[in-house]
Protein backbone atom coordinates (compact mmCIF):
# COMPACT_ATOMS: atom_id res chain seq x y z
CA UNK A 1 0.00 0.00 0.00
CA UNK A 2 1.24 3.41 -0.86
CA UNK A 3 2.17 5.94 1.85
CA UNK A 4 0.88 9.37 1.87
CA UNK A 5 2.54 12.19 3.74
CA UNK A 6 -0.03 14.40 5.42
CA UNK A 7 2.39 17.01 6.64
CA UNK A 8 2.46 18.32 9.77
CA UNK A 9 -0.87 17.89 11.44
CA UNK A 10 -1.82 20.28 14.42
CA UNK A 11 -5.01 20.04 16.54
CA UNK A 12 -7.04 23.04 17.71
CA UNK A 13 -5.08 25.35 20.55
CA UNK A 14 -6.52 24.44 24.16
CA UNK A 15 -7.31 26.92 26.47
CA UNK A 16 -5.15 28.36 29.01
CA UNK A 17 -4.11 26.84 32.46
CA UNK A 18 -5.71 28.44 35.29
CA UNK A 19 -5.33 28.25 39.04
CA UNK A 20 -8.33 26.36 39.65
CA UNK A 21 -6.88 23.52 37.22
CA UNK A 22 -4.15 21.83 39.52
CA UNK A 23 -4.44 20.28 42.57
CA UNK A 24 -2.80 20.99 45.66
CA UNK A 25 -0.60 18.05 45.14
CA UNK A 26 0.54 19.90 41.57
CA UNK A 27 0.72 23.18 43.61
CA UNK A 28 2.95 21.63 46.28
CA UNK A 29 6.45 23.66 46.47
CA UNK A 30 5.68 26.38 44.36
CA UNK A 31 6.38 29.72 45.75
CA UNK A 32 3.48 31.71 46.30
CA UNK A 33 3.83 35.77 45.86
CA UNK A 34 2.66 37.98 48.15
CA UNK A 35 1.98 41.77 48.38
CA UNK A 36 0.94 44.24 51.01
CA UNK A 37 -2.57 44.48 50.72
CA UNK A 38 -5.09 46.71 52.33
CA UNK A 39 -4.47 49.41 55.86
CA UNK A 40 -7.43 50.40 57.33
CA UNK A 41 -7.84 52.91 59.85
CA UNK A 42 -10.08 51.57 63.38
CA UNK A 43 -11.66 52.64 66.38
CA UNK A 44 -9.18 53.03 69.29
CA UNK A 45 -11.49 50.74 71.12
CA UNK A 46 -10.72 47.78 68.53
CA UNK A 47 -8.66 45.46 68.23
CA UNK A 48 -5.19 44.68 65.33
CA UNK A 49 -6.45 42.88 62.61
CA UNK A 50 -4.03 40.76 59.62
CA UNK A 51 -5.90 39.05 57.37
CA UNK A 52 -4.43 37.21 54.05
CA UNK A 53 -6.25 36.94 51.05
CA UNK A 54 -5.78 34.58 48.22
CA UNK A 55 -6.05 35.40 44.41
CA UNK A 56 -4.34 32.24 42.59
CA UNK A 57 -0.39 32.12 43.57
CA UNK A 58 -0.72 35.60 45.09
CA UNK A 59 -1.63 36.43 48.15
CA UNK A 60 -2.63 39.89 50.03
CA UNK A 61 -2.06 40.84 53.66
CA UNK A 62 -4.70 43.66 55.01
CA UNK A 63 -3.91 45.17 58.03
CA UNK A 64 -6.46 46.92 60.43
CA UNK A 65 -4.41 49.51 63.02
CA UNK A 66 -6.47 51.31 65.39
CA UNK A 67 -5.91 54.86 65.88
CA UNK A 68 -4.71 56.53 68.77
CA UNK A 69 -7.29 58.66 71.18
CA UNK A 70 -7.45 62.05 71.35
CA UNK A 71 -6.42 63.87 74.49
CA UNK A 72 -10.08 64.54 75.14
CA UNK A 73 -11.01 61.16 75.25
CA UNK A 74 -8.91 60.09 77.75
CA UNK A 75 -10.28 59.43 81.34
CA UNK A 76 -9.20 62.03 84.06
CA UNK A 77 -6.56 59.81 86.60
CA UNK A 78 -6.97 60.55 90.34
CA UNK A 79 -4.55 60.36 92.78
CA UNK A 80 -6.45 58.15 94.98
CA UNK A 81 -6.57 55.47 92.00
CA UNK A 82 -2.71 55.44 92.17
CA UNK A 83 -1.10 52.63 93.52
CA UNK A 84 2.58 53.00 95.02
CA UNK A 85 5.45 50.54 95.26
CA UNK A 86 4.91 50.56 98.87
CA UNK A 87 0.62 49.47 98.94
CA UNK A 88 -0.33 53.45 99.63
CA UNK A 89 -1.55 55.44 97.48
CA UNK A 90 -0.51 58.35 95.12
CA UNK A 91 -2.81 61.03 97.21
CA UNK A 92 -1.62 59.76 100.69
CA UNK A 93 1.92 59.62 99.63
CA UNK A 94 1.41 63.70 98.39
CA UNK A 95 0.19 64.73 101.94
CA UNK A 96 3.64 63.44 103.66
CA UNK A 97 5.47 66.01 101.20
CA UNK A 98 6.69 69.17 102.54
CA UNK A 99 6.87 72.02 100.43
CA UNK A 100 10.46 73.49 100.55
CA UNK A 101 10.38 77.18 101.43
CA UNK A 102 13.15 79.73 101.28
CA UNK A 103 14.38 81.41 104.47
CA UNK A 104 15.84 84.95 104.01
CA UNK A 105 16.92 85.58 107.62
CA UNK A 106 20.36 85.97 108.37
CA UNK A 107 21.81 86.67 111.62
CA UNK A 108 24.29 89.28 112.86
CA UNK A 109 27.75 88.68 114.29
CA UNK A 110 29.85 91.11 117.01
CA UNK A 111 33.41 88.96 116.79
CA UNK A 112 35.25 87.43 113.64
CA UNK A 113 35.46 84.15 115.42
CA UNK A 114 31.34 83.87 115.69
CA UNK A 115 31.35 85.23 111.64
CA UNK A 116 33.80 82.94 110.48
CA UNK A 117 31.69 79.80 112.67
CA UNK A 118 28.53 80.76 111.11
CA UNK A 119 30.34 80.67 107.78
CA UNK A 120 31.83 77.25 107.98
CA UNK A 121 28.73 75.75 109.65
CA UNK A 122 26.39 77.15 106.58
CA UNK A 123 28.85 76.39 104.28
CA UNK A 124 28.68 72.92 105.71
CA UNK A 125 25.43 72.56 104.97
CA UNK A 126 25.48 73.25 101.59
CA UNK A 127 27.18 70.25 101.40
CA UNK A 128 24.28 68.22 102.81
CA UNK A 129 22.31 67.70 99.52
CA UNK A 130 19.06 68.91 100.75
CA UNK A 131 16.51 70.76 98.57
CA UNK A 132 17.35 73.84 96.48
CA UNK A 133 15.22 76.30 98.62
CA UNK A 134 17.33 75.13 101.57
CA UNK A 135 20.80 75.39 99.86
CA UNK A 136 20.03 78.57 98.10
CA UNK A 137 19.03 79.81 102.11
CA UNK A 138 22.14 78.23 103.49
CA UNK A 139 24.26 79.70 100.94
CA UNK A 140 22.56 83.30 101.38
CA UNK A 141 23.68 82.70 105.35
CA UNK A 142 27.16 81.78 104.41
CA UNK A 143 27.86 84.93 102.26
CA UNK A 144 26.73 87.39 104.97
CA UNK A 145 28.61 85.37 107.49
CA UNK A 146 31.91 85.97 105.45
CA UNK A 147 30.67 89.69 104.41
CA UNK A 148 30.22 90.56 108.19
CA UNK A 149 33.83 88.60 109.29
CA UNK A 150 35.57 90.76 106.09
CA UNK A 151 34.15 93.80 107.67
CA UNK A 152 35.44 93.04 111.45
CA UNK A 153 38.29 92.28 109.89
CA UNK A 154 38.76 95.46 107.99
CA UNK A 155 37.81 97.55 111.22
CA UNK A 156 40.34 95.88 113.67
CA UNK A 157 43.29 96.04 111.92
CA UNK A 158 42.85 98.81 109.15
CA UNK A 159 43.56 99.22 105.30
CA UNK A 160 45.77 97.15 104.38
CA UNK A 161 47.73 99.87 102.05
CA UNK A 162 49.31 102.55 104.91
CA UNK A 163 48.51 100.38 107.98
CA UNK A 164 49.92 101.80 110.88
CA UNK A 165 51.08 100.18 114.09
CA UNK A 166 48.23 101.30 116.30
CA UNK A 167 47.77 97.96 117.21
CA UNK A 168 46.96 95.90 120.47
CA UNK A 169 50.41 94.01 120.02
CA UNK A 170 48.91 92.11 123.72
CA UNK A 171 46.61 89.91 121.43
CA UNK A 172 48.42 87.16 119.93
CA UNK A 173 45.97 86.93 116.83
CA UNK A 174 46.06 91.09 116.03
CA UNK A 175 49.76 90.98 116.46
CA UNK A 176 50.03 88.06 113.67
CA UNK A 177 47.59 89.94 111.65
CA UNK A 178 50.11 93.52 112.04
CA UNK A 179 53.23 91.40 110.95
CA UNK A 180 51.16 90.03 108.12
CA UNK A 181 50.15 93.30 106.78
CA UNK A 182 53.26 94.33 107.31
CA UNK A 183 54.63 91.95 105.12
CA UNK A 184 52.51 92.79 102.28
CA UNK A 185 52.64 96.49 102.43
CA UNK A 186 56.01 95.53 101.57
CA UNK A 187 55.40 94.00 98.80
CA UNK A 188 52.74 95.81 97.52
CA UNK A 189 55.96 98.80 97.61
CA UNK A 190 57.37 96.58 95.54
CA UNK A 191 55.16 95.64 92.97
CA UNK A 192 54.39 99.49 92.29
CA UNK A 193 57.79 99.71 91.61
CA UNK A 194 57.73 97.16 88.68
CA UNK A 195 55.60 96.99 85.84
CA UNK A 196 53.75 93.11 85.70
CA UNK A 197 51.85 92.23 81.87
CA UNK A 198 48.59 89.64 81.75
CA UNK A 199 50.12 85.94 80.68
CA UNK A 200 53.44 87.19 80.33
CA UNK A 201 56.23 84.40 81.28
CA UNK A 202 59.35 86.43 82.85
CA UNK A 203 61.70 83.56 82.85
CA UNK A 204 62.96 83.94 79.92
CA UNK A 205 62.76 86.19 76.77
CA UNK A 206 61.67 86.13 73.18
CA UNK A 207 64.32 85.44 70.81
CA UNK A 208 62.84 83.97 67.50
CA UNK A 209 60.12 86.94 67.24
CA UNK A 210 58.02 84.02 64.47
CA UNK A 211 58.39 81.15 66.44
CA UNK A 212 54.67 80.69 67.13
CA UNK A 213 52.52 77.32 67.47
CA UNK A 214 50.18 77.45 64.79
CA UNK A 215 48.28 74.10 66.34
CA UNK A 216 47.79 75.16 70.21
CA UNK A 217 46.27 78.14 70.71
CA UNK A 218 47.34 78.49 74.58
CA UNK A 219 50.85 76.91 73.89
CA UNK A 220 53.94 78.43 75.41
CA UNK A 221 55.33 79.51 72.61
CA UNK A 222 52.03 82.01 72.00
CA UNK A 223 52.67 83.27 75.53
CA UNK A 224 53.40 87.13 75.98
CA UNK A 225 56.90 87.89 76.58
CA UNK A 226 59.81 90.52 77.03
CA UNK A 227 62.20 90.57 74.24
CA UNK A 228 65.70 91.65 74.94
CA UNK A 229 68.02 92.05 72.01
CA UNK A 230 66.36 89.26 69.90
CA UNK A 231 68.69 87.08 67.49
CA UNK A 232 66.41 86.02 64.83
CA UNK A 233 63.37 87.00 62.94
CA UNK A 234 63.80 90.69 64.39
CA UNK A 235 63.18 93.94 62.82
CA UNK A 236 65.50 95.71 64.86
CA UNK A 237 69.02 95.13 64.60
CA UNK A 238 71.38 96.07 67.94
CA UNK A 239 70.22 97.26 71.20
CA UNK A 240 66.21 96.02 71.30
CA UNK A 241 63.43 96.19 74.09
CA UNK A 242 60.00 95.35 73.97
CA UNK A 243 57.20 93.40 74.48
CA UNK A 244 56.07 90.58 72.40
CA UNK A 245 52.73 89.69 72.13
CA UNK A 246 50.59 86.94 69.49
CA UNK A 247 47.05 87.16 68.55
CA UNK A 248 46.14 83.62 67.61
CA UNK A 249 42.97 83.10 65.31
CA UNK A 250 43.21 79.84 63.95
CA UNK A 251 45.99 77.24 62.25
CA UNK A 252 46.20 79.35 59.51
CA UNK A 253 45.97 82.87 60.66
CA UNK A 254 47.55 84.84 63.55
CA UNK A 255 49.27 87.87 64.23
CA UNK A 256 52.52 89.41 66.19
CA UNK A 257 52.91 92.49 67.81
CA UNK A 258 55.81 94.46 69.14
CA UNK A 259 55.81 97.12 71.10
CA UNK A 260 59.23 98.87 71.50
CA UNK A 261 60.68 100.30 74.11
CA UNK A 262 64.27 101.28 73.23
CA UNK A 263 65.32 102.44 71.15
CA UNK A 264 62.14 104.52 69.26
CA UNK A 265 59.95 104.52 73.18
CA UNK A 266 56.39 103.69 71.39
CA UNK A 267 56.97 101.91 67.87
CA UNK A 268 54.54 99.48 67.20
CA UNK A 269 55.88 96.53 64.99
CA UNK A 270 53.18 93.75 63.44
CA UNK A 271 53.86 90.55 61.17
CA UNK A 272 50.38 88.93 60.02
CA UNK A 273 50.83 84.85 59.21
CA UNK A 274 48.34 84.01 56.41
CA UNK A 275 48.62 80.27 55.01
CA UNK A 276 52.00 79.34 55.34
CA UNK A 277 53.25 83.53 54.29
CA UNK A 278 54.77 86.40 56.50
CA UNK A 279 53.59 89.72 55.57
CA UNK A 280 56.48 90.96 56.76
CA UNK A 281 57.36 93.70 59.47
CA UNK A 282 55.15 96.81 58.92
CA UNK A 283 55.55 99.61 61.85
CA UNK A 284 53.63 102.44 62.90
CA UNK A 285 56.06 105.29 64.69
CA UNK A 286 54.75 107.64 67.29
CA UNK A 287 54.66 111.57 66.32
Amino acid sequence: MPKINLGKVVGDKGDSFTYEDFTPEQLNGITPKIFKGNVTTLNPDQNATVDIRNDGLNNYIDFGIPRGKNGSEIKNIYAENVSMADGNTLESTMTNIITPTFDDSTQAYETLTAANAAAETTSNKIKSGENIFTTLSNMKKSFSAIVQGLKILGTNVGNIRGITSDLNSESDYIAASSKAVSILNGNLNFVTKKQYFTNIARDKYKDNLLFVSLSIENHDANKTRLILNPTENSPVTGTFLGIWQCYWFDNAHLFVKVEEFYPLCGRIWTNFYNTENWSGWKSITPP
